[in-house]
């Protein structure tokens, strides 16, 4: 990949480095007790998971994987000056093969413990992928993965810190000016990033102090 910066291929090594890793949590798998809407939910998420037809209806469970290191790279500019103009927000999800790669191998391991001996007479027939589809293939499981994917909510990782913001959250060429949110993290986090934002913000508090009292030491000296 000749095109990727110095940073970028930092990301990858180290995404390489997980994807070989047999302790690395790769992939996240969630059980919902809930029908998934795969006609209607990637329009619009409010049709995501959708009630039965009727009382008397099977009810259905969603098994979601989920991608903890995505190769995938997508972009966010802003359009103008105008702060109230939404920017411009490309995500590229499965424009690298790997992700599609991956979420076939969970495809297979889910299909694999959906016919064990554990599950055997408790689950009925599986409704997305189609029921004659073998998830065993890789292949297939790929290009299955292509029919209905959507963002997991963790966007994380438009002003890396190590590219964008220094060690300190301060925005390179830009004065007074820190990020302190999911966006600073250099890469992805094996699960959910509620735990991880909360530690980047009680870190930033210290730094935002610590520079503050330097700065405020610095004027009282200046007017001695």
């Amino acid at each position: 990949m000749p095109s990727l910066s110095p940073f970028q291929k930092k990301q990858y090594e180290r995404i390489i480095e997980h994807l070989k890793d047999d302790k690395s949590a790769n992939l996240q798998f969630v059980l919902i007790p809930a029908t998934c809407g795969v006609e209607t939910g990637a329009e619009d998420q409010s049709k995501l998971f959708i009630p039965p037809a009727s009382p008397e209806a099977p009810h259905q469970v969603t098994a979601a994987i989920c991608l903890q290191y995505p190769t995938s790279r997508g972009s966010i500019h802003i359009q103008s000056a105008d702060v109230s103009e939404q920017p411009s927000l490309e995500p590229n999800i499965l424009s690298h093969p790997a992700d599609a790669a991956v979420l076939a191998a969970g495809l297979k391991m889910m299909d694999r413990a959906s016919r064990s001996e554990h599950l055997k007479g408790v689950l009925g027939k599986r409704v997305f992928p189609a029921p004659e589809k073998d998830m065993s293939d890789l292949k297939q499981g790929a290009a299955w993965v292509h029919e209905f994917v959507l963002s997991e909510y963790h966007p994380a990782g438009s002003c890396a810190m190590g590219d964008a913001v220094d060690s300190r959250l301060r925005v390179n060429g830009v004065r007074g000016l820190r990020v302190v949110d999911a966006s600073v993290f250099p890469n992805q986090v094996s699960g959910n990033i509620v735990s991880s934002v909360y530690m980047v913000a009680e870190k930033a508090a210290d730094m935002i102090k610590e520079d503050w009292d330097y700065a405020a030491l610095n004027e009282v000296k200046a007017s001695l």
